[in-house]
């Protein structure tokens, strides 16, 4: 009988992620105070993070990502963007007792091509640098 070999389940990213670690302040529409996070990846499509809080599930919330990129010539530029984002997974989807912290997928909303190129830009840069890239 021959070996199986495990199928890998399909993969649902378009574009790669990398890991990426950034304190965060997420804006949800009916609250006032932010929600504090912590961000573990970032890919062009969204970014995975851990909130203080539960954000129900497709509550659109607003973030500032400060992100660096580099020119030809190796110098470093510092950009902050405003990015609008949808929540697409939170774990778990209820507050618990005792919980610190919640992980939570938010898939970006883009509007704005600028946004956009600077969010691609620094992923393309971070992997060209050896930056671990999170292909799962």
């Amino acid at each position: 009988m021959p070996n199986k070999v495990p199928r890998r389940a399909a993969e649902r990213r378009r574009t790669p992620r990398i890991r990426a670690r950034h304190d965060l302040h997420l804006q949800v529409d009916d609250q006032s105070e932010p929600v504090r996070a912590t961000s573990i990846d970032i890919s062009l499509g969204g970014i995975y993070c851990h909130v203080e809080a539960p954000i129900p599930l497709f509550t659109k919330v607003m973030l500032n990502l400060t992100l660096p990129l580099y020119d030809a010539n190796d110098k470093r530029h510092v950009f902050r963007v405003p990015v609008e984002g949808v929540v697409v997974r939170m774990e778990p989807e209820d507050r618990e007792e005792g919980r610190a912290e919640y992980a939570c997928a938010l898939a970006f909303l883009h509007g704005d091509p600028d946004v956009e190129l600077v969010i691609a830009k620094f992923v393309l840069q971070q992997l060209a640098r050896g930056m671990e890239a999170d292909d799962g």
